[in-house]
């Protein structure tokens, strides 16, 4: 049992108002006493509490936590700076475009590479759920 991992639950779990209600207002001076043979906190709602705390930090080594959709707004800010990685490249190929067709066609391009990135992010979220 990570010891240090506790006491960030018990400094986080002392601010909620259920701890206020349940613990401070009833007199319960240590509701974090843990009983080593059983390998648990002696209140069933701290433990309960706790095992929820775990599950919350369990992501392994290595991964990080994303959301299973990436929203729209997020994605053409993707798009924007792929577009403007390449712009320079992009105004010369359509040098004959005037500058309300070139937005046309900006605007176009960003659409479709915002719905190509949500497409793979989509993929990707997808088969990792696959792996698991």
């Amino acid at each position: 049992m990570d010891t240090n991992n506790r006491k960030k639950f018990e400094a986080e779990f002392v601010k909620t108002a259920y701890f206020a209600t349940a613990y401070r207002i009833k007199g319960i001076h240590n509701p974090f006493s843990w009983n080593d043979q059983a390998n648990r906190y002696v209140w069933h709602d701290i433990q309960a509490g706790w095992e929820m705390w775990e599950k919350a930090q369990a992501v392994p080594e290595g991964f990080i936590v994303v959301p299973k959709e990436l929203s729209t707004e997020e994605a053409r800010k993707h798009a924007e700076a792929m577009f403007n990685e390449v712009e320079h490249m992009i105004k010369y190929e359509h040098r004959d475009l005037s500058e309300a067709e070139f937005e046309t066609f900006k605007n176009r391009w960003l659409n479709a590479r915002t719905l190509n990135i949500q497409f793979n992010w989509k993929a990707m979220i997808e088969a990792q759920e696959q792996n698991l």
